[in-house]
Parts: C-alpha cells; sequence; structure tokens
C-alpha cells in the first residue's frame, strides 16, 4: 500500500470511529428518553387509575341516591315529579364529576382547577355545564376547552 491509501484507510477508521461515538451518545439520550417517557406513562396510567377508582365511587353514590329517592317516595315524602327531578340533579352532577375526572387526568390539574376549566368553558361557549360535561364524557375530548385555561395550576 501506498501513503494515499493508507492515508484514505485511516480517514475511513476516523470516519467509523467519530459515526460509533455519535451513535453511542444517541443510544444514550434514547435510553434517557425511554425512561423519561416510561415515568410519564406510569403516572398517566397512575392517574387514569385514580379516575377508575372515582368513577366508581361515583357509580355507588348514584345506586345509594336512587335507592334513597325510590324510598322516599314510597314513604309518600316525594312526589313522582320531585323524584325525577331529584334524580336529574343528581344525575347531571355525577356527569360534571366524570368531566371533571377526565379533565383532571388529560390536563394535569387539580379538582378546583379542572371544574374551574369546565365552568369558564362553558360561559365562553354559552352551553350549559351540563351540556358540556356530557360531551367530555362521551367523547373523552377536552380540546374544546381553551389552552390558556389549561396553564392554571
Amino acid at each position: 500500500m501506498n501513503a494515499s491509501e493508507d492515508g484514505d484507510i485511516q480517514r475511513q477508521i476516523d470516519d467509523m470511529s467519530a459515526q460509533v461515538t455519535d451513535n453511542r451518545e444517541n443510544i444514550v439520550e434514547l435510553q434517557a428518553d425511554v425512561i423519561e417517557a416510561t415515568a410519564r406513562a406510569d403516572e398517566t396510567e397512575q392517574r387514569l387509575d385514580d379516575v377508575d377508582v372515582q368513577i366508581e365511587a361515583l357509580s355507588e353514590r348514584g345506586r345509594i341516591d336512587h335507592e334513597m329517592i325510590t324510598q322516599l317516595q314510597a314513604d309518600g315524602l316525594l312526589t313522582t315529579e320531585h323524584a325525577v327531578n331529584m334524580a336529574l340533579a343528581l344525575q347531571s352532577s355525577r356527569t360534571i364529576g366524570a368531566a371533571v375526572g377526565i379533565i383532571m387526568a388529560t390536563r394535569r390539574v387539580s379538582e378546583p382547577v379542572a371544574f374551574d376549566m369546565l365552568k369558564r368553558a362553558s360561559q365562553n361557549t354559552n352551553k350549559k355545564i351540563r351540556a358540556l360535561a356530557e360531551e367530555i364524557v362521551v367523547t373523552g375530548d377536552v380540546a374544546s376547552l381553551p389552552q390558556v385555561l389549561a396553564r392554571q395550576n
């Protein structure tokens, strides 16, 4: 081999060595990204578990509320109209609570902030909180909530 070929081979070795170094750095960065993404996924999973617990509690409350309304009606303390109105009010309350839970999980905010976001979105869109909450519960989509409100904590 002559000096020119030796120089070419050395340049190729240097280029490959630099590429290996870059690849190692990229691998380290990717491993850090994986660790961070796993932590975020675990946090999201925990939030979803918390929302599931809240939903189960709301369902149990709904069952108890229904039993109480039925008993009050059977005892003659509630008219059918009042019983229907109470049932609707309780259902609306549970729906709003479920929507607040969804907002909390997706926007990573506290319960008061989530409710405030729902209330302000209701005012901004001129929709009743109940109707907006129903949309959120059915679709799971909180994109209609103003982004500015999402930054409040």
